[in-house]
């Protein structure tokens, strides 16, 4: 679901700069949640003439969707996770006081970009962290090689350690 109608507020920008975002593919991966109208709303903010946006409903294999990514943005819930488990650079936003913690701790673990609570988000900062990251394939790939770190595959087997000792 999308409570604060954040998939449309990143539809509406990305259909504002799309001149300085040429390069940029997008896709809109919208979940069971979305009511037909709201999925109405977000399609018709770039018309049937846009090539480089997708809009993919019910996704049933989403880490396909992560995997083609050189960027996602993500809000709560566990895709942060596989994202930074997949090495995919993210941007993420949070709706409320829990998620945005968990956002901070990424974002402080230089794994993602944190842009605050969508509430707050402005599209001057949207743009220019945007700019900064579309600019710079190696600013991508740091935060790339960081999410590797912190996910590294082998928690269970340090709680087994634990457990163990």
């Amino acid at each position: 679901t999308d409570p604060k109608k954040s998939i449309l507020k990143f539809a509406k920008f990305f259909r504002l700069y799309q001149n300085n975002f040429k390069n940029i593919k997008l896709k809109f991966i919208l979940g069971n949640g979305f009511q037909k109208n709201y999925i109405d709303k977000i399609v018709k903010v770039f018309g049937k003439t846009s090539t480089h946006i997708r809009f993919i409903q019910n996704c049933k294999n989403l880490e396909k969707h992560i995997i083609w990514s050189d960027l996602a943005i993500s809000s709560n819930g566990l895709t942060k996770y596989e994202l930074a488990s997949n090495a995919v650079p993210s941007m993420l936003f949070s709706f409320d006081i829990n998620s945005h913690k968990i956002h901070r701790y990424f974002h402080r673990l230089k794994s993602s970009i944190y842009l605050g609570r969508i509430q707050k988000l402005k599209d001057k900062k949207l743009f220019e962290i945007l700019k900064k990251i579309d600019n710079s394939y190696k600013y991508r790939e740091r935060i790339s090689k960081n999410s590797k770190k912190i996910l590294d595959g082998g928690g269970l087997l340090r709680i087994l350690k634990l457990i163990k000792n």
